[in-house]
């Protein structure tokens, strides 16, 4: 993310891909990233190496959530489950979409039917 100045915030997080989109998700919506990617949701997402710029997309609808919240399970089995009982609360899914692709508002809800395309290795989104 960046902040009012422009300068950049790195924040390791969680990826899934679905449908070729990555997705991110909120734990908490009152953390500082989040705020942050409000306020500009132009970010970074550094993968293997390889950076992309992206502008962020979260959603508040149900069935989004639901979807996503599927993936992470899949891709993170029991981790995913004790993280959101210790520390998810009103978690928020956000697309991370390609620039000069963003989606309409109402679209891009994920299809999670079967397991969603993991990111080998792991990934760092830096919203």
């Amino acid at each position: 993310t960046f902040d009012a100045t422009g300068a950049p915030h790195d924040t390791k997080l969680w990826v899934i891909e679905v449908g070729g989109t990555p997705w991110v998700r909120v734990a908490n919506p009152s953390r500082d990233w989040y705020q942050r990617l409000l306020a500009e949701p132009h970010v970074e997402l550094v993968r293997r190496g390889h950076s992309e710029p992206r502008v962020a997309r979260p959603s508040h609808d149900d069935t989004v959530r639901r979807a996503v919240d599927e993936a992470f399970a899949q891709k993170y089995g029991p981790v995913d489950a004790l993280y959101g009982v210790l520390v998810r609360r009103d978690a928020v899914p956000i697309r991370l979409e390609p620039l000069g692709a963003e989606v309409p508002a109402g679209e891009g809800v994920p299809d999670v039917g079967g397991a969603p395309r993991a990111t080998a290795g792991p990934s760092r989104a830096t919203p």
